[in-house]
């Protein structure tokens, strides 16, 4: 198993079934965005090669969703993407684990999105889960459930499920606080742990993935090369 570590980041290539029971902390939140079960493959690459396959996206596995209680405080959230026809699923895991869902949260991402162009409209966002659990509340002003954020552009993406960094950036902003511990089960390109670490909060990042967690390690190597904003 490879760990990256830097400053407040850490990264570990592996199974998050295997890591998770093994982690000796207390996340304040959780902020990921797991393979939905759909065998996604992007096939709007042209200028480069499509993507692969993402790992264990076959089929819906929410086992890992409990594994998260021996890592979580006991006062913490949740924010998972997810598609909307197998929200019902992680839903259901969520809740027998042990979380409140409060929300179905939102993003909005103008430009439209692939499906079948014939028989179905036009998809322009993503739904996510929101859950906390104990007596989690917002730090700051209540933010609303709709994120409105463009995509990267297609020719800068790292990987097929990207999440731009502002978007998780004010995620981050809207559901952590400054110093908080953030958990990321499948990291991918890393967004959500680029984002902690340019909003000083420390993040502990898994991906099964050599190549993307790779690219992890790099992409936060470069964010903590900036100076800080704070």
């Amino acid at each position: 198993m490879k760990v990256f570590t830097k400053e407040n980041i850490t990264l570990y290539h592996g199974d998050c079934e295997e890591i998770l029971p093994v982690l000796d902390v207390k996340a304040q939140a959780i902020i990921t965005d797991p393979p939905y079960g759909i065998a996604f493959r992007s096939n709007r690459r042209v200028a480069t090669p499509k993507f692969d396959h993402i790992a264990n996206d076959g089929e819906v596995s929410p086992d890992w969703i409990s594994l998260l209680n021996s890592a979580v405080d006991d006062n913490s959230c949740m924010f998972m993407f997810t598609r909307w026809d197998v929200e019902h699923i992680w839903r259901e895991e969520v809740v027998k684990s042990g979380w409140d869902v409060k929300n179905q949260i939102i993003w909005y991402k103008p430009g439209g999105g692939l499906g079948d162009l014939y028989s179905q409209f036009m998809p322009v966002h993503e739904n996510a889960i929101f859950a906390v659990r104990g007596g989690w509340k917002f730090q700051g002003k209540r933010p609303a459930s709709v994120y409105m954020f463009t995509k990267d552009a297609a020719t800068s993406y790292e990987h097929p499920t990207q999440k731009p960094i502002p978007l998780m950036g004010r995620i981050v902003l809207d559901i952590t606080s400054q110093g908080d511990l953030v958990i990321d089960p499948f990291f991918g390109s890393c967004s959500a742990g680029v984002a902690c670490a340019r909003y000083d909060r420390k993040f502990i990042g898994i991906e099964i993935n050599e190549e993307y967690f790779e690219l992890g390690c790099e992409n936060i190597s470069k964010e903590l090369e900036k100076p800080m904003l704070f």
